[in-house]
C-alpha cells in the first residue's frame, strides 16, 4: 500500500542514500485518511 501510495504521489517520500523516508504527519495523515475510507 506505501509504495503504490508513493507512485501515485499520495505519499510524499523523501530519498536518502538511495533510501525511501517519509514524514511521521505525511503517515499519519495518509493512514487516517485510509481510515476515513478515502483514498488519500
Amino acid at each position: 500500500m506505501v509504495r503504490s501510495a508513493t507512485e501515485r504521489r499520495q505519499l510524499r517520500v523523501f530519498k536518502i542514500s538511495a533510501s525511501n523516508w517519509y514524514s511521521e504527519r505525511d503517515l499519519y495523515d495518509w493512514v487516517m485518511s485510509l481510515a476515513r475510507g478515502g483514498d488519500a
